[in-house]
């Protein structure tokens, strides 16, 4: 391995790093005095990026038996929504999970709740609507297919989403 080529990261030096070190804690306490909280989700995501690239938050240590050096690589933040590589990472680990260990291999479709302009930052701002919204559409589907399934006599038939 050549680490004399490869270079360091160092996500401290990062725009958006320097952006949510600066500003997170502000908004959040901005949010505080007005009767409000950032979600929890996000709370926790913002903490977590902050730790990226941190040894003090964990790291592993390669050793070159050639050039005799020691490495040592931060752990990354496991985090679903701010770094684009952690959650690109998660997104491909779980889809190949999806592939080779959960859908079988029968025929199967995928539908995407898309919503209009109007109701997207409802949604994000309210799950109990987002809740409501997506058992309608998973409901319509469920009652379309079970239909479809009664037609091919099929007994009992049930339609599953996750």
């Amino acid at each position: 391995m050549f680490w004399g080529m490869c270079v360091a990261r160092d996500p401290q030096s990062f725009d958006l790093h320097h952006l949510i070190r600066e500003n997170y804690r502000q908004v959040s306490f901005n949010k505080e005095i007005r009767g409000t909280h950032l979600p929890f989700h996000l709370e926790r995501e913002f903490k977590k990026y902050l730790t990226y690239g941190n040894l003090d938050f964990g790291m592993a240590r390669f050793h070159c038996s050639l050039c005799q050096k020691d490495k040592l690589v931060a752990f990354s933040c496991k985090g679903r929504k701010l770094r684009p590589s952690c959650t690109g990472r998660r997104m491909s680990n779980t889809a190949k999970h999806l592939i080779e260990e959960v859908i079988p291999e029968v025929p199967t479709r995928q539908w995407v709740l898309s919503m209009p302009y109007a109701y997207r930052f409802l949604t994000s701002r309210n799950p109990d609507f987002l809740r409501k919204a997506l058992a309608i559409f998973q409901r319509t589907f469920s009652r379309h297919y079970e239909y479809k399934a009664r037609i091919h006599n099929l007994k009992n038939p049930k339609a599953g989403a996750s």
